[in-house]
């Protein structure tokens, strides 16, 4: 019973959240490996650009993740789980399909890294709408804070990914590339097991909100 409680604590949920935001927001450090995909590719600054603006388009078109989350909302646990695990399947193919490509492996268009790049962009839109409003769900009463506290940790995100570069695998940016394709997909599927919409009031609320 008191692991059953554990799962289904909202604030275990928001703890997951957090380290999804994490793991899960790898967009912000494209600059990173831009040159080493350009120079694999043969391609030009205004084609490595390209590349960039498609993963940003993808990561900002959230319309797709918000109407799938919608259509799940009844489900309280599988809803927010099923997001998250759309959201590991895409940035598996979008991170996954970059790497091959740059390291010979995958024959591919300008077209389709550009598609690639969409895909691995959009994975984390999955992730925060998942994570976001889940946990505005479990604190009506705190969205504000509950929304600007994941939001930071997106932006620790590109932090937290640029130091494991500059410590372990800098200058292989390739390598990079495939450490993304593991972590912004595996990381965020386990995390997942503990994202859950929690419909009641947890005793910590009760005895904050008497404190007033």
């Amino acid at each position: 019973m008191v692991h059953f409680q554990l799962r289904i604590n909202k604030f275990y949920t928001f703890t997951a959240s957090a380290l999804i935001q994490v793991v899960g927001s790898p967009v912000y450090t494209f600059s990173i490996y831009a040159t080493a995909l350009g120079d694999a590719l043969g391609l030009d600054q205004g084609q490595v650009q390209g590349v960039g603006s498609s993963m940003t388009f993808g990561l900002f078109l959230a319309i797709i993740s918000g109407s799938a989350y919608d259509l799940l909302e009844h489900h309280k646990r599988m809803g927010p789980r099923i997001t998250v695990w759309v959201g590991s399947t895409l940035a598996a193919i979008g991170y996954g399909g970059l790497f091959l490509a740059s390291t010979g492996r995958l024959a591919v268009s300008y077209a389709g890294l550009l598609a690639l790049a969409f895909i691995a962009g959009n994975s984390s839109s999955w992730f925060d709408t998942a994570t976001i409003v889940t946990n505005v769900r479990n604190f009506p009463s705190n969205r504000g804070t509950v929304v600007g506290l994941l939001k930071s940790f997106v932006g620790l995100s590109g932090s937290i990914y640029s130091s494991v570069y500059v410590s372990s695998l800098a200058p292989d940016a390739t390598a990079y590339i495939g450490m993304l394709a593991v972590t912004s997909s595996l990381l965020p599927l386990l995390l997942s097991l503990g994202v859950n919409h929690v419909p009641y009031v947890e005793l910590a609320e009760v005895h904050s909100f008497t404190s007033w």
